[in-house]
């Protein structure tokens, strides 16, 4: 990334996937992005609260590693979200929501009938266990792609080629 010269085109810069994870480390990168650099402010989504406190305890080396590249930055400042980048590898981590819903969600009715019908009790629990698993992970499928599709939605920068298939 270039120096630049304060203004709105300075505002549209963010840092790109391979210098963030360069600066910042694998295991920040996979679950931070870069979003917005504003007035010597480079904005940094983070999936957790607890991955913003981590970042702010190495955000001086991750500022001289900034300028060391050449991208002139005063501070970080962090926005916490769902951090679902399909570039981003490492672990999905759904939304709260989606967890709490799914481990709250009742079987479909045709597979309650069938599982209603399994006499050990045990067996019966495995197997509702194992169909709301199945459901869980449908969902979070589900999610993945929907989250691919908002990331093609969102225009690129000029000059930026987009990531091959």
């Amino acid at each position: 990334m270039q120096k630049t010269a304060p203004g709105k085109a300075a505002s549209q810069i963010v840092v790109s996937r391979t210098v963030w994870q360069e600066v910042a480390g694998v295991g920040f990168a996979r679950r931070t992005h870069p979003v917005r650099f504003d007035r010597g402010t480079l904005w940094i989504q983070v999936a957790s609260a607890g991955w913003a406190q981590e970042l702010a305890l190495v955000e001086k080396t991750i500022l001289q590693r900034l300028r060391e590249r050449g991208v002139v930055v005063d501070r970080l400042r962090f926005h916490v979200t769902d951090v679902i980048r399909a570039e981003r590898g490492g672990v999905y981590a759904p939304p709260r929501s989606a967890v709490q819903a799914a481990r709250e969600m009742e079987l479909p009715e045709e597979t309650a009938r069938v599982v209603a019908k399994v006499r050990d009790d045990d067996l019966r629990r495995v197997i509702a266990a194992a169909a709301r698993a199945a459901a869980r992970r449908d969902a979070e499928v589900a999610l993945k792609a929907r989250a691919a599709e908002n990331e093609r939605a969102i225009p690129k920068l000029p000059g930026k080629k987009e990531p091959r298939a």
